[in-house]
């Protein structure tokens, strides 16, 4: 089975495009399609195709649909074109993917926006385009944040059960 997206134009994430994604990825296996409808979505974002280098807004969902786009990419194996899409991006940790840059959208949010899976398969890639220890310096970042959270939110639990005895 597969589905024509030819004339499928969005002029703002809507219920039909989600719908007609969820289509596409479930039902019609068309991952190029995917690929193609992520894009046309990032563009209704105001991302995406020909935005590379200008000033850009994300939001959760921005970085969703750009984790998904990504993740195609690489189930694809277009390696260097994930690797491409994910330069303006640099190391995950610009001050324009956290919460604390929009705080007209998120007022008293804290913390990275970006997908946990996303900042995985940003490790991973490395191994595909030939790079393992770059892969693995990349993971064990990951490794060493996660240990940070974890360490921080035990502390903070022995506190409150402090307070509370």
């Amino acid at each position: 089975m597969s589905v024509s997206l030819a004339g499928f134009y969005t002029d703002g994430v809507t219920v039909c495009s989600v719908y007609v994604f969820h289509y596409v990825l479930q039902n019609c296996k068309n991952w190029r399609a995917a690929v193609d409808l992520c894009g046309r979505l990032l563009t209704a974002h105001g991302q995406g195709y020909g935005k590379s280098g200008l000033p850009t807004s994300h939001t959760t969902d921005s970085l969703q649909l750009w984790f998904v786009r990504l993740a195609l990419l690489v189930k694809l194996g277009l390696f260097q074109n994930a690797e491409m899409e994910f330069e303006p991006f640099g190391n995950l940790d610009q001050p324009d993917l956290y919460y604390e840059y929009y705080p007209h959208v998120y007022p008293g949010r804290r913390g990275s926006m970006v997908p946990f899976s996303m900042r995985i398969l940003h490790a991973e890639l490395q191994q595909y385009l030939g790079n393992p220890q770059e892969s693995l310096d990349r993971l064990h970042k990951v490794k060493t944040v996660c240990s940070q959270k974890a360490d921080d939110a035990i502390r903070v639990t022995v506190v409150f059960v402090a307070l509370a005895e």
